[in-house]
Parts: structure tokens; sequence; C-alpha cells
């Protein structure tokens, strides 16, 4: 039975990124339903795990309670997530199911790319990001089935964290060298600066000679591509939208002059109250955060986060430490990842990676 359960991984795993699939997030159900395979695989579930769920669910509730009028039901997942990351990084094999689903995602979304140039303006469209935000609409940037550039990116992270493990603690094949090849392809074709930036740090870390073939195409491109590289980079278009959904921020939580609201947020991870602002979207998963779960919510992460770093960093782990510090601190200043499945897949792969929570090892730290 657990052979038979552990074929279905990949394919749970795959579809546990297909947010956009259809008009409604079916990532969500299927995280769930994974993590329901996963409970029942391993049967057991160490209690720090359950004291760490438990915590984060309090907080959930009476964020509910205090907010029962607005409250989004989208701040469970989180808790989801939480789940899904402390049953998949027990598993060993985890780490080689995980490798699979992402890789049939990652090549999708750059073949969606690819087809986009020779058919475009077709009902795929909708997976391709055609850059016109950037004034560059001949650029088409991978986004697969998951909501945006940004996302495809950490996805496609997640998966290069898995081949490097692979590569320096197993053994790789001319296989695992093309889907290496596929999914920089993919990371490319993101156009994605967060992305890039994670990119070189992975490079210089772990691809040596690819990161100075890497540092000579960029600074050629730059020389030669200055109009096109000034767009993609120093771009403030989608910055102005960030300052536009902070603006809000400011109004609903900084002067609500609420102390409930201060300490439990107000239940939604958006802003739907023209009140306050016109763009209800905040792109900054810092403050978004302390404006569904207030600064209670925010602690709860924020420690989790810090002890998580560093346990990394007590096992010598200084490139998946720092790593992790970027993604649950950094990044999310850039975005708001904490409600889609990408984030958790991430957080994921680097502890899987880091090989201290797993179960069979006599030495493992559960959390």
């Amino acid at each position: 039975m657990k052979l038979r359960i552990s074929f279905f991984l990949p394919f749970l795993f795959f579809a546990s990124t297909l947010n956009r699939l259809f008009t409604f997030p079916i990532d969500k159900f299927f995280i769930l339903g994974t993590c329901l395979v996963l409970l029942y695989q391993q049967k057991t579930i160490s209690i720090k795990s359950l004291q760490l769920l438990l915590i984060v669910f309090a907080v959930v509730l009476i964020t509910f309670f205090i907010n029962s009028l607005s409250f989004s039901f989208l701040l469970l997942f989180p808790l989801i997530g939480l789940l899904f990351v402390v049953l998949l990084v027990r598993g060993t094999d985890n780490k080689k199911y995980l490798y699979y689903g992402l890789w049939w995602h990652i090549l999708l979304g750059l073949l969606l790319v690819i087809y986009s140039y020779i058919q475009p303006y077709t009902f795929l469209d909708t997976y391709v990001h055609y850059m016109y935000d950037k004034g560059m609409s001949f650029l088409h940037a991978s986004m697969g089935f998951t909501p945006t550039v940004q996302t495809f990116g950490t996805m496609s992270l997640s998966w290069l964290l898995l081949y490097v493990h692979k590569r320096d603690f197993i053994f790789t094949t001319r296989v695992d060298r093309f889907m290496l090849f596929i999914v920089i392809l993919g990371i490319i074709v993101t156009f994605n600066r967060n992305t890039f930036v994670m990119l070189i740090f992975i490079t210089f870390f772990h691809f040596k000679k690819f990161f100075y073939l890497f540092f000579l195409t960029a600074v050629t491109g730059v020389i030669y591509y200055y109009s096109v590289i000034e767009s993609l980079v120093l771009n403030v278009k989608t910055l102005n939208s960030r300052i536009s959904g902070l603006e809000g921020f400011q109004n609903s939580y900084v002067e609500s002059n609420s102390l409930m609201v201060y300490l439990f947020g107000r239940g939604d991870n958006n802003i739907w109250n023209t009140q306050y602002t016109q763009n209800p979207l905040i792109e900054n998963g810092i403050a978004s955060m302390l404006h569904s779960f207030g600064f209670v919510g925010f602690l709860v992460y924020g420690i989790i986060g810090v002890v998580l770093v560093s346990l990394l960093l007590a096992n010598k782990k200084w490139f998946l430490s720092f790593f992790l510090f970027y993604i649950l601190f950094i990044q999310q200043i850039f975005t708001t990842e904490l409600y889609n499945g990408t984030f958790y897949i991430i957080v994921a792969s680097i502890l899987l990676t880091s090989g201290l929570f797993n179960k069979k090892n006599k030495t493992t730290l559960e959390i």
C-alpha cells in the first residue's frame, strides 16, 4: 500500500502548484489532499510539530472571532501550508517525488512560452505573461499554472535546490543535466528580478563555471542591450502599484487606532473598503501579514523563521540558512507568496535538503 501511495506523490506535488489551471485555485485542495496522504503514510506526527500547528491555529482562530464578518478563509491556508511543510520534510523519499513533480510543471511553463511566440493570442496566453507592464510586449515571461512570474521563479528555484542536493549527495545523470538545462531556461524567461538575484546566489556557491559564464553574458548584455535591461531592472510601474497598496495598508491598519486591529489584524489579506484605497492588493508580504493577523501573527511567523534559520546556522548549513532567511524576510517585502503553495514548497525544499528534519535520522531536530 505504501508503494502505491508513493507512486501518486509526484502527481500530487505537481498538482499542488496548479494555481491557475482553472478559474479557482485547485492547488489549495491538492496541497490539503497531499497533507492527508502524507499523514496517512507516516501514521504519526511529532509532539513539537503538533504544538507548533496548534499555536498557528490559535492565532487564526482568534483573528476569525475578532473579524468574523470580514474574515477571509484564504487565511486558513498558511496553517495548511505549515502542515504541508511539517509532513513533507520528514520523509527521505519526498525529495525524489518533489523533484519530478516540479520539473514537469517547469517544462510545461517553458513550452507554453515557446508556443506563445509561434502562435500568439490564443486561450493559452493566460498562462504566459506578455510584458506590457514594462513596455516590452515582445518578451513573453513564463508563469505556467502559477499566478505570477515570481511564483513560477520560486518553484523553479525549489527544483534547483533539490538538483544541487542530488548532485552533491547522491548522483546525477545526463537526464538530470538535461532537466537542469530546461529549468535554467525556465528561470531566465521569467524575466523576474528577484528570481535572478537568487539564481546568481545559487550559481555563485554551487555552479562556479556557470556563474562566470552568467556574469560575462550579463555584462555583454548590459553593454549591447542597455535599454532593454534598464526597462527590466529599473522599471518602476510595478513599484508604483506596490506603493499604492501600502498606502491602503497605512490607512486601514497603521492609522486604525485600534489595539485589537494592531494585535490581531483585520482578518483579510486585501483591503476591500474603498474609503482606505482604490487598490485592494497589498503587494508586500510583511504588510499583508500584519493586516491579516496583526502583530501577534507576525511575531509567531518571525519566531518560527528565526528558530529555523538558527537551527541551520547551528548545523553549519551556511548557504541554506541565508537562502531561508532571504525567502522568509527579504523576498516577502516584494511579494505576497504566503498565500501561495510555492512559498511552502521552497521552504520545504530548503529544509528537506538540509537533512536535519528527517524522521529516520537519529540526530533529527523535529519541529
